[in-house]
């Protein structure tokens, strides 16, 4: 992909309202840049990404418990792990899933529709 299409993948991705409900109001995640070196997938980047919009923290400027544990698997500084030309972070669906049972809510299989 180049950077125009990635430009354009990046703007349909952030008006994505697929999971649109009570629970959860859509916010994709979109955090890195097309060069990246490194692509982080996961089931959801935490709660977290909605109150401050960066993944795996509690604010800009303190990764939350999941982010500690990342950079500490990583065997990171925390400023390469947020570094947007060194990581891609993103979930499988994009979207935080919400809660079900005192876990993570399954992704929808809706999130494939983005392009």
């Amino acid at each position: 992909m180049d950077t125009n299409g990635f430009k354009e993948f990046r703007k349909n991705l952030l008006k994505c309202n697929d999971c649109s409900s009570e629970e959860v109001e859509p916010k994709p995640i979109v955090w890195g840049e097309i060069d990246a070196k490194i692509v982080h997938i996961s089931q959801a980047p935490s709660q977290s990404i909605y109150k401050c919009g960066r993944p795996f923290s509690k604010n800009l400027s303190e990764p939350n418990a999941s982010g500690m544990k990342l950079i500490e698997w990583y065997g990171l500084h925390q400023e390469v792990f947020y570094d947007q030309k060194v990581f891609y972070i993103t979930g499988m669906s994009h979207c935080y899933p919400g809660k079900k049972h005192g876990g993570d809510t399954d992704p929808p299989s809706a999130r494939g529709r983005v392009t």
